[in-house]
């Protein structure tokens, strides 16, 4: 074992001449993924606003109660999340609907606040075409039957209390208008009703927080490139000599990967560094990262040692079945690529078919991810590593049994 323990450090003092030209890739990398993590993240976000139900609002609104009233659905309310009223002539409203960029108008009678607080509702104009006919017809219909029904029978209440009190001989003041204000307040706070849980686009995660992880791991994968000049061997004549001498597969295995590991582990720690201190501002779409500091970077770092351990134990196995840098290169770019789709780094893997998710699982990319997804969720599991373990040991093994192999009849 001491012998292994001289090889690592003979290996660590090797590679780290490589390190400042592995670092630069890699932030050229860090930079590039960065932009594409941003773009999907906005379009996502584009993607959003457009899922809202247009609907155009057609009659003078200016000055009145009625247009403090839409003002104050599109400001206060939660239905704004989800309809977007637009104030708009009848003409441009037609139009608009025969081009498809609104799903429904509604044109509000002249007088219309005035003759509802005499009493007498008079009612809007709903307009839709056939091609409409789908879930925003469904619920424009829904919405504006419960809309309907709260105000107008809301109105008749406070009417009729009003008047019953009048014909008592009660003077209908300060109460009246307290119940009118509590049935306003009462919708204008459906949301109050009810409790709204967000379970997340994967993995119990945002959008943003899992892209994250995804652009991440999919990060170390590509790092992988930047290590092949050093770690790919063309001959294995230094590996028979150190046999000779008593260093076994084994030996050279370890000392090897131990100083691959902790390379990339320091890469990816002045990454995260870089990252929490210079764009931490910019990660304001992960919203489960509450704040990235200096501290947040180092406790991050170690806790991705059990993933770094499984994707570089990956990466090693394939630089023992490459014999030369080119091909080592494109296997290690192709296997990113790969298992990065296949594995969900990509894409939200709740997109995929079952028999992906099922393989995605155990390939070491998916084992990599679905932990670091729990890291970020805040629900590491001992399954997750006792699997990703299980995976390490393997790959170790492999790598052992392939240089053994290459030593014995290369």
């Amino acid at each position: 074992m001491k012998k292994a323990f001289v090889y690592f450090g003979l290996q660590l003092k090797r590679a780290a001449k490589y390190f400042p030209f592995i670092l630069a890739l890699s932030l050229f990398l860090c930079v590039c993924l960065g932009a594409v993590l941003g773009a999907v993240v906005r379009l996502d976000s584009a993607a959003e606003e457009k899922q809202k139900v247009t609907l155009g609002i057609v009659g003078d609104t200016q000055g009145s109660y009625l247009g403090f009233g839409i003002s104050a659905l599109q400001t206060l309310d939660s239905s704004r999340f989800v309809v977007e009223m637009v104030e708009m002539t009848e003409e441009e409203a037609k139009k608009k609907l025969e081009n498809g960029e609104i799903s429904a108008y509604a044109v509000i009678p002249e007088d219309f606040v005035d003759s509802t607080v005499r009493g007498d509702i008079k009612k809007i104009r709903y307009v839709t075409t056939d091609s409409a006919i789908g879930v925003t017809t469904v619920f424009m219909d829904e919405m504006l039957d419960a809309i309907s029904v709260m105000l107008v029978d809301s109105q008749k209440g406070v009417y009729g209390l009003q008047n019953a009190m009048w014909d008592n001989g009660h003077i209908a003041g300060s109460d009246v208008d307290k119940l009118a204000s509590e049935y306003f307040s009462l919708i204008l706070a459906r949301s109050n009703i009810s409790e709204q849980t967000e379970l997340g686009i994967s993995d119990s995660l945002s959008f943003g927080g899992y892209m994250f992880c995804g652009i991440l791991v999919f990060f170390v994968l590509l790092c992988g490139i930047t290590f092949c000049p050093v770690y790919i061997k063309r001959d294995v004549s230094l590996s028979r000599l150190m046999r000779a001498s008593g260093r076994g597969a084994f030996s050279q295995i370890f000392g090897e990967y131990l100083s691959f590991f902790l390379l990339m582990l320091a890469n990816v720690y002045i990454i995260v560094c870089a990252l929490a201190l210079f764009a931490g501002e910019h990660l304001g779409f992960v919203s489960e990262l509450s704040e990235t500091n200096f501290l947040w970077a180092q406790k991050f770092t170690l806790s991705l040692v059990p993933a770094l351990l499984l994707i570089t134990a990956m990466q090693f196995l394939i630089y023992e079945f490459s014999s030369g840098l080119v091909g080592g290169v494109l296997a290690q770019f192709l296997s990113a690529i790969a298992l990065a789709y296949v594995c969900g780094c990509l894409y939200p893997i709740n997109f995929f078919p079952d028999a992906i998710k099922m393989l995605s699982a155990f390939l070491p990319a998916g084992a990599a991810r679905e932990y670091v997804c729990a890291l970020v969720g805040g629900d590491v599991s001992a399954q997750g590593i006792v699997k990703i373990a299980v995976m390490f040991v393997l790959l170790m093994c492999a790598a052992v049994l392939k240089r053994r192999q290459r030593i014995l009849h290369s």
